[in-house]
């Protein structure tokens, strides 16, 4: 459970502090031990017992998040629906039923914005009222790419889980494919392993197959009708 608060400089707040317990939750605040009572917007309704809030900061924001605990009912999982993703960077993703899910290429459409900050940015006096500003300016930036991503993201993910029985998904090696400098930034832009993370929780969570195929299988290049493999560039993949 995400909800929105402000809170001033404090020292007793990194970007990420857990409260295992003494704080609680009101009509409106959240009381944080050494900080007191913080104003918040609650953004949903929260389901099953609370057991600890994590405080953390996203560019020029502070968020609370909630961890509840209850009971789920187990499910039969079925497999009558299994679809194969393969990703890619022409299309984010491609399902063995056709279905095609567009590249939204988020970094594109704030990358000029973002490099005309970043060198303001390096025309401040280290230490400056002026560059910590500036500083802040970036981080907005990234954390708006960054939020586009994660919607996008969970968007997409659910979605898969929501319409399909299980997913079939390759396990990439993201690591050595980020050496390809060429294709790095527009690999980082995607980012695959989150993907992959997120539909591996929400399979769980759904009573849902998740299923990782071994690095380096053909998957690309074989047919699915006759499974015969066919080697192509990386243009067609």
């Amino acid at each position: 459970m995400i909800h929105t608060m402000t809170i001033y400089n404090s020292p007793y707040l990194s970007n990420k502090t857990i409260f295992p317990q003494k704080w609680r939750l009101g009509k409106g605040f959240v009381f944080i031990p050494k900080i007191g009572e913080v104003k918040w917007i609650k953004h949903r309704a929260m389901q099953g017992k609370p057991k600890s809030i994590t405080i953390s900061q996203d560019g020029d924001r502070w968020y609370c998040s909630v961890l509840c605990e209850y009971d789920i009912e187990e499910q039969e999982k079925k497999t009558d629906n299994i679809v194969g993703i393969d990703v890619g960077l022409k299309e984010f993703a491609t399902l063995s039923d056709g279905t095609a899910v567009g590249n939204p290429k988020h970094l594109k459409k704030y990358e000029e914005k973002l490099v005309s900050e970043q060198r303001r940015l390096n025309k401040k006096q280290r230490g400056s009222k002026n560059r910590f500003k500036q500083r802040i300016k970036v981080k907005i930036i990234h954390t708006k790419i960054k939020n586009l991503r994660q919607d996008f993201l969970h968007k997409t993910t659910s979605d898969m889980i929501t319409k399909y029985d299980g997913v079939v998904l390759e396990d990439l090696n993201v690591k050595g494919m980020m050496k390809n400098h060429c294709l790095a930034k527009s690999i980082a832009d995607v980012s695959w392993s989150e993907f992959a993370r997120q539909l591996e929780y929400k399979a769980k969570w759904n009573f849902k197959y998740f299923i990782l195929i071994e690095r380096f299988e053909p998957t690309s290049k074989t047919c699915s009708n006759c499974e015969c493999i066919q080697d192509m560039p990386l243009s067609k993949r």
